[in-house]
């Protein structure tokens, strides 16, 4: 589980860094939050099935999120 949290850490730091340049900050605290929230319900994980369930709301979120730069014109 560590490791899980440890490659979940490093990877939301690089999404969050390459999001912030994509989006020119206009949404980095809301990409922050939502990331620093999801490493957290992932780290309260303490059940297999849980984690597959936490593990798919990340996956949805990140895609969701990799969306925003393409959604801003319309926003």
């Amino acid at each position: 589980m560590a490791v899980l949290v440890r490659l979940l850490l490093e990877t939301s730091s690089k999404s969050l860094m390459s999001l912030g340049e994509m989006v020119e900050g206009r949404y980095l605290k809301m990409v922050s939050f939502l990331l620093l929230l999801l490493i957290k319900l992932q780290a309260q994980a303490f059940n297999r099935r849980r984690s597959i369930r936490l593990g798919r709301l990340i996956c949805s979120s990140s895609l969701f999120l990799a969306t925003l730069p393409a959604l801003s014109p319309l926003i």
